[in-house]
């Protein structure tokens, strides 16, 4: 019976205020520096817990079993319930007639604030009990099949599941503005915003020892390893070519280029070049079939419309404009009016 790890990694009891009447928020300034995880803490210690989860690392470890926990606290039930053989109905919930039971007191007060709370919310359909009433909402849409968050801007009405989709929506109608100092450009997706942010206020990275600035960190990155004093140098190794390169892709761009056979050969009689690509060859052969100078394609196919009135005479603007016969001299005179 070793069920009761994952609910508690990011709760802690001792985070609550003693005083119910006075609780106050904790700030969380301790905040987990993984990429794409957003969970943040008011203790060091409570950090130090949750860094556990993405590093795998479970230090307490039980001596009578292979079992490992991140929390000394988990380590300790995890004994009292299997090992010493407790009783584990010992947290029994205080609402009258519930009589659930559960292995820790944190489990028992979770499920007696969501479930027995006076400010808890209930569906009228099913009777099952939220602790908030977005959660209530999101819920009846099972049986009501309506998307509870709507948009209220004028012509728009789309409906959504959840209040952070209807938010990054409303996004669309209000657009997005770019925040660089003295932009105010405004653009309407996201996508434009970002692509505007790196065409007109793209972030330099400069070398420090010699200036050259480069659009990414990486660029810069590869590019200061030329002024390291000991650099690894690829030699060709080729006999009698003294060709050496400073990236392993551009020695075998070279052997392949300078060294080694094509294998794509020019088929035309009295031709025979060799090309490493393909496309190289095909671009080539293209010119085999070009015409000599001076000379004219016959039959040579092409896609080009002939015009209904080719070989009419032509008719002046306004004639066409008009739909009567007008002369040149007429036609000047009534464009002039026309402007």
């Amino acid at each position: 019976m070793d069920s009761g790890e994952e609910f508690s990694e990011d709760v802690d009891i001792d985070d609550k205020s003693t005083d119910e009447g006075n609780k106050k928020s904790v700030k969380k300034r301790y905040k987990c520096t993984h990429e794409d995880c957003s969970a943040a803490f008011g203790k060091p210690s409570r950090l130090v817990q949750h860094e556990r989860i993405h590093s795998g690392e479970r230090p307490f470890k039980c001596e009578q079993c292979e079992q490992s926990y991140t929390r000394s606290f988990h380590l300790k039930r995890h004994v009292s319930t299997v090992h010493e053989q407790l009783a584990v109905e010992m947290f029994l919930c205080p609402k009258e007639n519930c009589g659930k039971q559960f292995v820790s007191r944190q489990k028992m007060e979770v499920h007696h604030e969501n479930a027995h709370s006076a400010n808890s919310f209930k569906c009228p359909t099913c009777e099952k009990t939220f602790k908030k009433n977005q959660q209530l909402k999101i819920h009846q849409y099972q049986h009501t099949g309506i998307l509870p968050y709507v948009c209220d801007y004028e012509g728009c009405g789309k409906r959504f599941l959840m209040p952070s989709r209807l938010k990054g929506h409303a996004k669309i109608h209000k657009g997005y503005l770019c925040t660089a100092e003295g932009c105010n450009q405004e653009f309407p997706m996201w996508s434009a915003l970002r692509k505007h942010k790196a065409e007109a206020h793209a972030q330099k990275h400069v070398c420090t020892v010699c200036n050259s600035s480069f659009k990414t960190r990486g660029f810069l990155k590869s590019h200061m390893k030329m002024h390291q004093p000991t650099r690894e140098v690829f030699h060709c190794t080729i006999e009698s070519c003294s060709r050496q390169f400073y990236y392993q892709k551009n020695l075998q761009s070279h052997i392949d280029n300078y060294h080694n056979p094509g294998q794509f050969q020019c088929k035309e009689e009295g031709c025979g070049k060799i090309f490493i690509q393909k496309a190289s060859l095909k671009s080539h052969v293209a010119r085999h079939r070009l015409p000599a100078s001076g000379e004219k394609i016959r039959n040579a196919p092409t896609n080009r419309k002939v015009r209904s009135d080719k070989g009419q005479p032509k008719k002046a603007i306004a004639a066409i404009l008009s739909g009567q016969p007008v002369t040149n001299s007429e036609s000047k005179i009534i464009m002039r009016s026309l402007e």
